[in-house]
C-alpha cells in the first residue's frame, strides 16, 4: 500500500530545473506574505513553469522561432537573435520537443486534479512536487534556454509614441504580466499573482547577465585585430547595472538591477556571428495597426559575406530554416528591394548598423550613461554619430530577431 508524502516543509522551493528564478531571490519576501493557502504555491509556481514548456514544445515543433523574440525589459534583442539561430540548429531538439510537449501536457493534467479539495491535498501537492522537481532537473540546458526565453517574449509588448527627433510614430518596449496571467487556471493566478511581477523582474535581471555573458563568449570567434579590441570592449568591467529598488519587509534597499555592455559592440558581434541567411525588411506596422504608404521590401542576404540572394536561391530556402531578420523603416524613397539591396552594397549593412547603433544610448535603461572608459570607443561612437544622414537615407533599424523562414518570407 502507498504511504502518502508528508507536507512539503515550509522552506522547501521547487528548483523548477532552473526554468523560474528560485524564490528565495528578491521576492522572496513576497513568497512568505501570500495569503491563499501555502500547500498551493509551489505546485502554482509548477503549473507556470508546465505551460511555459509545453509552449516552448509546440514551438519547436512548429519552428515558431518569433515566439522566443525576447527582449530584456527594451534592451539585447540582437543577443537574443543569436542565440535563439544557434539553440534552433541544435540536432535534437525536435525529438526533445516532442516529449517534452506530452510530459507537459499530463503533468497539467494532474495538476488541475490534484489542487481540488481534499483532505489529502497536501500530501499528495507534495508527491507531485518532489516527482516534478526530479524530472524537471533532467531537461536540456537548450530547452531551459528557450523555455526562459519564451516567458520573456510572452510578457514583451510595445507602446506607441512619438518620436521627438522626426514627429513619427514609433514602437517603444515594454513589460506587461495580464498576458502571462491569462494562461494560468484561476486558482493559480490568485495564489501566486503577488509574486508575478517581481519573479518576472528576477528573470529579466538573470538573463540580462546570461545575455553579456554569452555575447562575451561570442566574441573571441572573431579572430582579426578589430575582434580583439571587441573583446575588450564586451569584458566585465564594460558592463554596468542598472540600479533598481527593492522593497522589503522592513525597508527599501537598492540592488543591482539589469546587467548590459556597450550596444555599439555587442550588436556588431552578434551580426558578425551569423552564418546563414539575413532578412532585412520594412516595417509596416507599429502596435499592430498598418502604417500609411509602407512598402513591402525585403532583401535576403548571405551571411557573413552579406551577399544578396539570387530568386533561384530564395525559393529554394526551406520553410522551417531559421533566419535572422533585421527590421526597421526603410526610407520613402527607397521603393523596390533592389534599390534596397544596392544601398546596403553601397554604404555596407554593419556600417549602416554600427550607425543605427552608436545614435542610441549604449546601456539598458537604467544605468550610467556617462561615455565609456575607451577613449578609441568613444571616439569611434561619436565619429559614428556625425554619419547619422546615412541611416536616415537608407534604414532606421528597430528590431532583430530570429525567425523561421514561413513565419517571415512572403507566401
Amino acid at each position: 500500500m502507498d504511504t502518502l508524502q508528508k507536507p512539503l516543509p515550509s522552506d522547501f522551493i521547487v528548483d523548477m530545473g532552473g526554468i523560474l528564478p528560485r524564490p528565495e531571490m528578491t521576492f522572496a519576501y513576497e513568497l512568505n506574505n501570500i495569503k491563499a493557502e501555502k500547500d498551493l504555491v509551489q505546485p502554482a509556481l509548477l503549473e507556470l513553469a508546465y505551460i511555459a514548456l509545453k509552449e516552448t514544445a509546440e514551438a519547436i515543433q512548429n519552428c515558431e522561432y518569433t515566439k522566443f523574440d525576447a527582449l530584456v525589459k527594451n534592451f539585447g534583442c540582437q543577443i537574443t537573435m543569436l542565440e535563439v539561430v544557434k539553440l534552433s540548429k541544435t540536432p535534437t531538439l525536435r525529438e526533445q520537443a516532442d516529449k517534452l510537449k506530452a510530459a507537459a501536457e499530463a503533468k497539467l493534467k494532474s495538476l488541475k486534479q490534484l489542487v481540488q479539495p481534499d483532505k489529502n491535498r497536501a500530501q499528495k501537492l507534495a508527491s507531485f512536487c518532489l516527482e516534478s522537481n526530479n524530472e524537471l532537473s533532467t531537461i536540456s540546458k537548450e530547452i531551459v534556454r528557450l523555455t526562459r526565453l519564451r516567458l520573456l517574449c510572452i510578457i514583451n509588448d510595445n507602446d506607441e509614441f512619438n518620436n521627438e527627433e522626426n514627429g513619427k510614430a514609433r514602437e517603444k518596449p515594454c513589460t506587461k504580466i495580464d498576458p502571462l496571467l491569462k494562461k494560468l487556471s484561476k486558482t493559480t493566478r490568485r495564489t501566486i499573482q503577488g509574486i508575478i511581477s517581481p519573479m518576472i523582474e528576477q528573470l529579466q535581471i538573470e538573463e540580462s547577465v546570461l545575455a553579456a555573458t554569452f555575447i562575451r563568449q561570442e566574441a573571441p570567434y572573431i579572430t582579426d585585430e578589430r575582434g580583439q579590441f571587441l573583446q575588450r570592449m564586451l569584458r566585465s568591467d564594460c558592463e554596468r547595472r542598472a540600479s533598481i529598488k527593492v522593497k522589503s519587509s522592513n525597508n527599501i534597499a537598492v540592488e543591482e538591477g539589469i546587467a548590459s555592455v556597450p550596444l555599439l559592440y555587442n550588436t556588431e558581434v552578434s551580426i558578425a556571428r551569423l552564418d546563414g541567411i539575413l532578412l532585412v525588411k520594412n516595417k509596416l506596422k507599429i502596435c499592430k495597426k498598418p502604417i500609411d504608404g509602407a512598402l513591402d521590401i525585403q532583401v535576403l542576404l548571405k551571411m557573413p559575406e552579406c551577399r544578396t540572394l539570387t530568386a533561384d536561391v530564395i525559393a529554394a530556402i526551406e520553410p522551417d530554416e531559421p533566419i535572422s531578420v533585421i527590421e526597421g523603416y526603410v526610407n520613402s524613397t527607397i521603393t523596390d528591394p533592389k534599390q534596397l539591396a544596392d544601398m546596403l552594397q553601397q554604404y555596407g549593412l554593419m556600417n549602416i548598423i554600427k550607425i543605427n547603433c552608436a545614435s542610441i544610448q549604449q546601456y539598458a535603461s537604467g544605468a550610467s550613461q556617462k561615455p565609456l572608459a575607451d577613449a578609441t570607443a568613444n571616439e569611434e561612437i561619436e565619429s559614428l554619430k556625425t554619419q547619422k544622414a546615412l541611416q536616415d537615407a537608407t534604414l532606421e533599424i528597430d528590431h532583430i530577431y530570429c525567425a523561421s523562414a514561413k513565419e517571415v518570407l512572403r507566401k
